[in-house]
C-alpha cells in the first residue's frame, strides 16, 4: 500500500476589511449602550429612597416624567482642524408641564442654533467618554433654560450620543 499524501492546505484568507468596519461598529455600539446605563443608573443612584420608614413621602410630581419634546439627530464636525471627527447626538426635552409646551415650540429654533453653535465649538477630548457626555448635557440644559425659559424644561436625556 502506499502512503497517502496529506490533503493540500488552504491558505488563510486575508482578513475581510467589511468585516473589520462591523467589529469596530459592533463594539461601538456595546460602548454606547454601556455609556447609557451608566447614565441612566448613575442618574438613578442619586434619587435614593429615604433610609427611615418614617421619612416623609417622596412627592409624587417628582418622580412622574413631564410632557416629552424629541429633537431630529444632529450630526456635527467637531473643532478639530487636523481630522474629521464628529458628534451625532439625538435627546428629548422633558417639559415641566404641558402648559409648557407652547412656550419650548415657539423658541425651538433658537434653542437648535445655540446647540449647533455650541456643539460645533467641541473637540473630541471635550465630548468623549461619561464625563464630556455629562458636561454636554448640562450645557444644553443650561441652552434650553437661557433660550425657552428657567421653568420650561426640567431635564434633557440622550436616547443617541456617538462620537466618531
Amino acid at each position: 500500500m502506499s502512503d497517502p499524501t496529506p490533503a493540500a492546505v488552504k491558505p488563510a484568507a486575508p482578513a475581510n476589511r467589511n468585516t473589520l468596519v462591523i467589529g469596530l461598529v459592533v463594539v461601538n455600539m456595546l460602548g454606547m449602550l454601556g455609556l447609557g446605563a451608566y447614565l441612566v443608573l448613575s442618574t438613578r443612584a442619586g434619587a435614593q429612597p429615604p433610609a427611615s420608614a418614617e421619612a416623609e413621602e417622596p412627592d409624587p410630581s417628582e418622580e412622574e416624567v413631564g410632557p416629552l419634546v424629541e429633537f431630529e439627530s444632529m450630526v456635527v464636525n467637531l473643532h478639530e482642524p487636523t481630522s474629521d471627527h464628529y458628534l451625532k447626538l439625538t435627546f428629548q426635552l422633558e417639559l415641566s408641564s404641558e402648559e409648557a409646551a407652547p412656550q419650548a415650540e415657539a423658541h425651538m429654533t433658537p434653542f437648535r442654533d445655540a446647540v449647533l453653535m455650541y456643539l460645533t465649538s467641541l473637540s473630541v477630548e471635550e465630548v468623549a467618554g461619561p464625563d464630556g457626555a455629562r458636561t454636554v448635557r448640562e450645557r444644553l440644559l443650561e441652552l434650553a433654560h437661557e433660550t425657552m425659559g428657567e421653568h420650561t424644561v426640567r431635564h434633557l436625556y440622550f436616547t443617541e450620543y456617538l462620537v466618531q
